[in-house]
């Protein structure tokens, strides 16, 4: 575990300090990476279009309202992101292999939160109101995919 003086060196190194070429690479791989999820990104809705469902349970399911949408949208980034590291382990990239494997396991991550919020938000919403209460976070989610899946149906009727 990294301390707070560590972090904040990483952070923020001393203007002094000369960056080494294990900072310089990383940072590239940091630059390039941002720049290309932001290009892959862009396929999501293609993709979501052309395959409008989402899985649980392993099966597949149609999209029809936002909470399903929510899960499909998560689902689909994180394979986006697994396609893109396996590319990346095709050319050998050390800093770009590390940083996309996190954004890979991040999207697993969030794809088993909003599949257990799906869930409550399904079969308990009672329950799921009141994790929302003390998360205000899973409102905001709900919000967005709301709007995000009246866009998505708006486009694809």
């Amino acid at each position: 575990n990294m301390n707070e003086n560590q972090f904040e060196r990483k952070i923020n190194p001393s203007p002094e300090q000369e960056p080494s070429q294990k900072e310089i690479s990383e940072k590239a791989a940091q630059e390039w990476l941002a720049k290309e999820w932001q290009e892959r990104l862009k396929k999501q809705e293609v993709l979501l279009k052309e395959n409008p469902v989402f899985s649980a349970k392993g099966r597949e399911y149609p999209i029809e309202n936002k909470i399903d949408f929510l899960v499909a949208s998560v689902q689909t980034k994180k394979r986006l992101a697994e396609e893109l590291l396996n590319e990346i382990r095709e050319v050998n990239d050390y800093w770009k292999e590390k940083m996309t494997a996190k954004l890979v396991a991040f999207y697993k991550k969030e794809e088993e939160l909003m599949l257990s919020y799906a869930e409550m938000a399904l079969y308990y919403p009672d329950l799921s109101q009141e994790i929302e209460k003390e998360s205000p976070y899973f409102a905001k989610v709900r919000d967005l995919a709301q709007e995000k899946f009246s866009n998505w149906s708006e486009n694809n009727e």
